[in-house]
């Protein structure tokens, strides 16, 4: 295992190195030490899940941290599993996605700071004690803020300026989240005497405080209510590579949750009512305000938000169960929960490198110059709407594995709960229904039209199909989504060892959920023989005959505009009248008049905003700016001024001093 630690080491070293090489072989040389580093993550991790046991290392004596110790445990385990697998793969997509682009210092500095990320998340997932957990969470956030900036090389000012200010935003609300979790960690100290994160079992505080500020820091990351506002804005401007990063990166904030949650001693009732409660709006505010975007990146990063809210109703249920010593609720949440954080990685990573192929050929998110793309580019058309039919939980593909659980735990809970909390429990269970409702309408408008109907631009219908690499993590991340679909039971098992952590094992809970996948699994596998059959005697049927394509029925009207198709707005008309309590949407335009007898050309244009954002966080950010103004009078410019400062201050200390206050 030693070894594993220096081959780490290795890789992170070798990251700015990456300068020394040629342009052209730049993306393979991240690759490889990308891999490098994602080896001994995985092999660290495979050992501890086969073993069974907790590996604890001890690597070095700081003066300022003391013994740093390297812990590894089941959760980190999975969780660190996960980051480098997909991480390999991001990199792997990258050596096509970056090809095109010559401008050295930004690739240079982009493939740095990639690998330096993916460091950051190792470390965070390896180091047990809460002071050099933060280190690394900084350097992951850092890093992450400097990979949002490739996109600050383009020539267009005015692109220039939303790069920039998007990723400060970025960069400010992950400080803001790593402060919360800075006075987390200083509240255990002064309470335990520790910063382990295992301390926190011995902690005599409120509970609910403590938890409360980890939740702030964490949920930032995650993008939970109300702390989502930086997602959509940031994945908008972001390379395509940040996005397949970020996905990764969210998962993060989930997993500090979950190791607060495995330690908080008492105030289970109360952690898992909120959690319910924040995650059903969570998931429903994400989900409604996915359905109104029209562009591509900013419907799947809302849809980010909506999947935390899933992954975080699993957590209130199992932590609900907890509480009340309903061990197959408590069971079920749990490993619904986390089996939906590897189905969530999945299918949203194949959603971006789908929609990053698109994008690269044709240089827009927005679905409204789309249109007609499946013809185009077959392949990565096809694996965008099989990571839609996942993420959407439609059986048999495997969001509907972990929301199936979910739902059983539900159902568990309803049967001997007190009234008070069925009530919870049936508005949870209705906010997951609706939530994949929604998420079915959705995907049906971003596969639909984006890919479905004929070119809306010229520059459609000149597009081609992405090379050979960039279709191999395509290809690879469907047969991991297949795979859940097909051999459910085999996760099942992985995961539900996993959730021993959390509560003890239920064997008769997990015979009957492990019975009812293989039932699953059986009518997924006739499924796929029916489809196979009635292709396979399509195919037959249409070589037989001479094939003749021509433009989809009309319903009688015969033009051929590609403006009478549905447009993004269009397609959510009534909807937004259903959702205007939650979203916030502003259309201009000029009514016709009933005299307008010869109406004279009209413009429509329409805008969907967060209401949150534009409600809550600009006030703040607002009334902070506000102060600043009026604090900025001290700035005077004038030297004698800032010696009069320094002087007042020292004299403020003395009178202090004086009269025993400090």
């Amino acid at each position: 295992m030693d070894n594993l630690i220096l081959l780490l080491l290795l890789g992170v070293c070798l990251v700015p190195f990456v300068v020394l090489i040629p342009t052209k072989m730049k993306t393979s040389f991240s690759l490889i030490t990308t891999t490098i580093m994602a080896i001994s993550g995985i092999m660290l991790a495979t050992n501890v899940l086969i073993s069974n046991q907790t590996w604890i290392y001890e690597f070095a004596t700081s003066p300022l941290f003391g013994k740093i110790m390297l812990e590894i445990d089941k959760l980190a385990a999975i969780f660190l599993l996960i980051s480098c697998v997909m991480s390999v793969l991001a990199a792997f997509y990258a050596i096509g996605y970056l090809s095109k682009m010559q401008d050295k210092s930004s690739l240079n500095l982009h493939l740095i700071v990639f690998g330096t990320t993916l460091f950051g998340m190792i470390a965070a997932l390896i180091l047990p004690n809460m002071m050099t957990f933060l280190v690394a969470w900084e350097v992951m956030s850092v890093s992450s803020f400097l990979l949002i900036l490739l996109g600050y090389h383009n020539d267009n000012n005015e692109q220039k300026a939303e790069v920039l200010k998007q990723a400060v935003n970025y960069f400010i609300q992950m400080h803001v989240g790593a402060v919360f979790l800075l006075v987390g960690a200083l509240m255990v100290q002064a309470n335990t005497g520790s910063f382990d994160f295992a301390s926190i079992k011995n902690y005599s505080g409120s509970p609910l405080i403590l938890f409360f500020a980890f939740f702030i820091g964490f949920g930032m990351k995650s993008g939970f209510l109300p702390m989502q506002s930086w997602l959509p804005k940031t994945h908008s401007v972001a390379p395509f590579n940040w996005s397949l990063m970020s996905t990764i990166m969210i998962n993060m904030g989930i997993y500090g949750l979950f190791r607060i949650l495995l330690y908080t001693p008492s105030k289970k009732l109360e952690i898992g009512v909120f959690l319910l409660i924040i995650s059903v709006m969570t998931a429903i505010y994400g989900i409604v305000n996915a359905a109104m975007q029209k562009d591509l990146k900013k419907l799947l990063a809302f849809s980010s938000s909506e999947n935390m809210g899933i992954v975080g109703i699993g957590m209130g249920l199992g932590t609900l169960g907890v509480a009340l010593g309903n061990n197959s609720m408590a069971f079920l949440g749990y490993i619904g929960a986390l089996l939906h954080v590897f189905n969530h990685t999945l299918f949203k990573s194949l959603l971006f490198y789908s929609a990053g192929a698109v994008y690269s050929q044709l240089g827009t998110k927005n679905t409204e110059q789309l249109g007609g793309v499946l013809k185009k580019m077959p392949y990565s058309g096809s694996f965008f709407l099989l990571a839609s039919m996942a993420i959407a939980g439609l059986p048999p593909f495997n969001g509907f594995i972990s929301e199936f659980l979910m739902y059983e735990g539900f159902l568990k809970g309803l049967k001997d709960s007190f009234v008070s909390v069925e009530v919870l429990l049936l508005i949870g269970m209705v906010g997951l229904t609706l939530t994949g409702g929604l998420s079915i309408y959705t995907f049906t408008k971003a596969f639909g039209l984006s890919f479905l109907g004929v070119p809306r631009t010229e520059k459609v219908k000149e597009a081609k199909e992405v090379n050979f690499l960039m279709l191999i993590p395509q290809i690879l991340v469907t047969i991991l989504i297949l795979s859940v679909a097909l051999a459910p039971t085999i996760y099942f098992h992985i995961y539900a060892d996993l959730t021993h952590i959390f509560v003890p094992p239920t064997e008769s809970i997990e015979k009957l959920e492990i019975y009812a996948l293989e039932r699953d699994t059986i009518i997924t596998f006739v499924f796929l023989a029916l489809v196979g059959v009635i292709f396979a005697i399509r195919t037959f049927k249409v070589r037989q005959n001479k094939e003749s394509y021509n433009a989809t029925w009309g319903c009688g009207y015969l033009g051929s505009s590609p403006k009478i198709q549905y447009t993004a707005t269009s397609y959510a008309n009534y909807f937004v009248k259903l959702a205007a309590p939650i979203i916030g949407y502003k259309a201009k335009t000029r009514s016709i008049a009933p005299t307008d007898i010869f109406p004279t050309n009209r413009h429509f244009e329409s805008e969907v905003y967060d209401k949150i954002e534009v409600g809550v966080i600009n006030k703040i950010i607002n009334a902070l700016k506000w102060l600043l103004s009026k604090v900025a009078i001290i700035e005077t410019g004038k030297t004698q001024h800032y010696i009069l400062y320094a002087f007042m201050f020292m004299l403020l200390l003395f009178l202090l001093t004086f009269f025993n206050i400090l």
